[in-house]
């Protein structure tokens, strides 16, 4: 059986994947009053999703920038924020968050 993600806010919904439990934490919960959601690498919170999304993105852009040139990928193939803007949750995969109910 493949893995299933649940979302920590609700304990209802259970991903396939980190992109799809993203999306159902993004439509569901991102616009309750009490949503707050933490980056597990530095420990920020954000109310706002979209805070959270630009962070994720900017710690990737750091993280490909720190690596060797042979290992990264060339900063010419590294989206520019603007071109994020009009995307749905794309590319965090590899991406750990908190959910948490600030009650």
């Amino acid at each position: 059986m493949p893995q299933m993600y649940p979302c920590t806010y609700c304990n209802e919904y259970y991903g396939p994947n980190l992109k799809k439990l993203l999306s159902h934490i993004k439509f569901h919960h991102s616009h309750e009053p009490n949503f707050k959601i933490s980056c597990s690498e530095c420990g920020q919170s954000f109310r706002k999703f979209s805070s959270f999304k630009t962070h994720r993105r900017r710690e990737q852009l750091k993280r490909a920038r720190k690596q060797p040139e042979d290992e990264a990928a060339p900063i010419e193939n590294l989206r520019t924020e603007e071109e994020y803007e009009d995307e749905e949750i794309e590319d965090i995969e590899n991406c750990d968050f908190n959910v948490q109910n600030m009650t």
